[in-house]
């Protein structure tokens, strides 16, 4: 795990403390960096260091991770889970202690660890308002992964059904993709695609399941799609440029988060942004 430190803290007669920031992956990811700007900024003349830890979105590597920092006497930890329904009993034995951990991005419904996320529920009925008042009434919706194994993803979902409900509009589970990571595995499984092939040859392979399941939806009449995360929302982008579907002529699509590529696509991307900082 690469560490990174702040600016030196305002002398004070005492030796600065340690204070962890564990993400689920390489910083330069999606708005990762701004949470490391969010904390340094705090931390500057606290007389603490921050130290930044990638657990490269494995669940062994994450609590391996977590129990280092806490033996090896950091003060606290922010961290960043990569799903809130593992590493249960490591979070619970941390709030038994009392050990300072607090997450980011996404709760544990069944430990009461301290968090701070954005109020997703919220901004998914804010996307789903947006596209209905657009006048759109097939609006699918597509995550990356399941919505059992994020708080963050399944309050996105719960506030794009209470926008519907609240419409008059069916949830109809025909347009509501979850877990297209897993689906997109289970996909190339079936044709006997090696996924261990070189990335471009993978690559090209994830572009054709992406416009089989854009065809699929357009083929139910979808004229909108709201995505969980803006890397979903821009493959979906790619692919209806793909089919000659224009969008936003033919299809909408709005996205989560207002990471920075979001910006410098050919359409840029309408989406939800969180403020990480």
């Amino acid at each position: 795990a690469a560490a990174k430190a702040t600016a030196a803290p305002e002398a004070t007669g005492s030796r600065p403390g340690m204070i962890a920031l564990v993400l689920p992956c390489e910083a330069t990811m999606g708005k990762l960096s701004d949470y490391i700007l969010g904390a340094n900024n705090y931390l500057e003349n606290k007389n603490y260091y921050l130290t930044i830890h990638d657990t490269g979105m494995n669940l062994e590597q994450e609590k391996k991770v977590i129990e280092e920092l806490v033996a090896n006497g950091i003060k606290g930890i922010l961290f960043y889970p990569f799903s809130d329904r593992d590493n249960l009993q490591l979070l619970y034995d941390l709030h038994m202690t009392h050990y300072p951990i607090v997450t980011i991005d996404k709760y544990f419904e069944s430990v009461p660890v301290s968090y701070v996320v954005s109020d997703n529920q919220d901004g998914g009925y804010r996307a789903a308002s947006h596209l209905l008042q657009l006048g759109h009434e097939r609006i699918a919706f597509i995550c990356s992964e399941p919505i059992e194994s994020a708080t963050s993803i399944r309050n996105r979902y719960f506030g794009y059904c209470r926008a519907l409900k609240e419409a008059g509009l069916p949830i109809d589970p025909a347009i509501v993709v979850m877990g297209v990571r897993r689906l997109l595995h289970d996909w190339m499984k079936t044709r006997g695609i090696d996924e261990t092939r070189p990335r471009p040859v993978i690559e090209s392979h994830q572009k054709q399941y992406m416009r089989d399941l854009l065809r699929s939806l357009v083929e139910q009449r979808v004229t909108a799609i709201q995505t969980d995360d803006d890397y979903i929302a821009l493959e979906a982008m790619s692919a209806a440029a793909e089919l000659g579907i224009k969008v936003p002529d033919d299809l909408s699509v709005i996205g989560f988060d207002n990471i920075e590529l979001s910006a410098h696509v050919e359409v840029p991307l309408t989406t939800i942004e969180q403020n990480s900082f």
